[in-house]
């Protein structure tokens, strides 16, 4: 019997016979959540993506409402909006950021939050870069920690061997460990030249 005596359709899906079939898929419209699509005609979970996994646009998720639309997961939870799926997503809070290659928790994407500095190689480092390698645990990178392994110790400005904290002439390059450390020391006796009544005779 025609379900839509007064309508010409040719719908014969889902016990509707006769009805409007606007993408002759068999499926009358009002059956239909996808009614200009011959592919699709279910979409249990209402997210927009149809049920056929032959179909155009299939869900990927297709008992649990999803908005993705990025990486080729379709119709799956999003939590922070960036179209990527939770499932594929390394850092699924963080809508600037959704890969993480080295696994270290810093998103390789450059003007997302947090960037990487080194993507490709994993991590602690949290000071002077993100996510780059930190022997010693201090957060400075090894790459611009002057001590890599003290974790006492990062930062030697003048380039001497003291720290800047400890050194008592940060930018001024020296050897002295009297009186005053890491400070110039002309006659080479250990006490730095501001110490010394002698500067230039190494025995007074």
């Amino acid at each position: 019997a025609d379900d839509c005596p007064n309508t010409y359709g040719e719908s014969w899906q889902n016990g509707t016979l006769g009805c409007t079939d606007t993408d002759t898929d068999g499926w009358a419209d009002s059956d239909d959540s996808f009614d200009d699509d011959e592919t699709q005609w279910h979409d249990v979970d209402g997210d927009g993506y149809g049920d056929n996994i032959g179909g155009l646009s299939p869900d990927d998720c297709p008992n649990e409402w999803g908005n993705s639309t990025e990486g080729g997961v379709l119709g799956c939870i999003d939590s922070d909006g960036d179209g990527w799926a939770d499932s594929i997503d390394a850092l699924p809070l963080d809508p600037t950021q959704n890969a993480d290659s080295d696994g270290d928790g810093y998103g390789d994407n450059p003007t997302g939050t947090d960037p990487d500095d080194c993507p490709n190689t994993p991590g602690t480092s949290t000071i002077d870069r993100l996510g780059c390698p930190d022997s010693d645990g201090d957060g400075y990178s090894d790459l611009n920690d002057a001590f890599p392994d003290d974790a006492n110790r990062s930062i030697d400005s003048d380039q001497d061997g003291y720290d800047d904290l400890e050194d008592d002439c940060p930018n001024t390059a020296g050897s002295s460990t009297n009186g005053s450390l890491g400070c110039f020391d002309a006659d080479q006796d250990t006490w730095a030249d501001t110490n010394d009544s002698f500067p230039l005779e190494p025995t007074q």
